[in-house]
């Protein structure tokens, strides 16, 4: 009688053991979904903004609307001042490293700014200042990158169409890479 007291005891603490373990793990699953489904509805705070520029230049502010406007701050520490023909704004270059979109060969176009925002005239940034640029962003082709949804990532670079002042250096260059939410406008 002791042994099968003994025998239900220890087929009772299987069950238990069973039932403990498939819990816990069933436990974990539903509070994974769980935490899958809140970032899923909160994709915005998974998206890391960034502005990288090349050496000699840094990002001030930076932002673009759902109507593929970038603003974006200009700074340059190249040890001179720079006269800016041009800046230019799109997803993918072409084979030359210029814009493949929209603003090739970064002209002063009114075409590829805002029309209240394009440069009338060229613009000069002495060494360690800033200005702000306000452009359209040009996805494939050929058309403005919008977006329908505030908080949708935006991966795209900024191109410069500059001359060194005092001298016959002229250079058009990518600024920056760019990762980017869309805001609401």
């Amino acid at each position: 009688m002791h042994r099968s007291h003994s025998g239900k005891q220890l087929r009772l603490q299987v069950v238990v053991d069973f039932l403990t373990s498939y819990g816990i793990a069933i436990l974990i699953m539903l509070i994974a979904i769980a935490i899958a489904y809140k970032l899923n509805s909160a994709t915005s705070y998974l998206f890391s903004t960034s502005c990288t520029p090349n050496p000699g230049f840094a990002c001030g502010y930076y932002s673009i609307n759902e109507n593929g406007i970038l603003e974006i701050g200009i700074q340059q520490a190249i040890g001179s001042a720079i006269m800016v023909n041009g800046v230019a704004c799109a997803t993918n270059a072409n084979t030359n490293g210029q814009p493949l979109y929209g603003n090739v060969n970064v002209a002063n176009s009114v075409a590829y700014y805002p029309a209240t925002d394009a440069p009338t005239n060229e613009i000069s940034i002495q060494s360690g200042g800033q200005y702000e640029f306000t452009v359209y962003c040009y996805g494939s082709g050929n058309s403005i990158e919008t977006s329908t949804q505030p908080g949708s990532a935006f991966v795209g670079y900024v191109w410069i169409n500059y001359t060194i002042q005092n001298t016959n250096i002229h250079n058009v260059q990518q600024f920056s890479s760019l990762g980017l939410e869309y805001i609401a406008s």
